[in-house]
């Protein structure tokens, strides 16, 4: 018959310190950014736009090369007009876009669409912000300020 090693509790408790209480998030999101599903990190960008006045405006998932729905369509999750600037964002998630072959493809869409919105727009080189930048609201406008001058 085997019998179990009962282990002696440690001598000195453990140096973990007090557990730090995290406030409860007020913030309430829809999933949807100009009629159509969007991610939080995606809405929280959003809401920086509009509350941004340099921005005169914006559209989700602005389609490039051929219309929605078609093939060869890319899409740039953000193409926002400030100043006469066109400015293109991508935002990335924590996920979505890790990986050596997504950063390539991701790569690969960007220098279609920059060429696509140099040539017709004239706009501004994609800009990529990473989900990290985007973790609270007030974060969020802080990106937005930084990046639109």
């Amino acid at each position: 018959m085997f019998k179990y090693k009962v282990r002696k509790p440690p001598s000195q408790p453990l140096p973990l310190g007090k557990v730090n209480t995290i406030p409860a998030n007020n913030e309430v999101l829809s999933g949807y950014v100009q009629g159509a599903k969007a991610s939080d990190i995606e809405e929280r960008f959003a809401r920086g736009l509009s509350v941004d006045k340099r921005v005169d405006g914006y559209q989700f998932r602005f389609p490039v090369i051929s219309p929605k729905n078609h093939p060869g369509q890319l899409e740039i999750d953000f193409v926002v007009q400030s100043a006469g600037l066109i400015y293109c964002f991508q935002v990335d998630g924590a996920y979505a876009h890790k990986g050596i072959g997504k950063q390539q493809d991701d790569l690969r869409k960007d220098v279609l669409s920059n060429e696509f919105m140099r040539k017709k727009y004239n706009a501004m080189p994609i800009r990529r912000i990473p989900w990290s930048k985007l973790t609270t609201q007030e974060q969020a406008n802080f990106t937005v300020r930084e990046l639109i001058r």
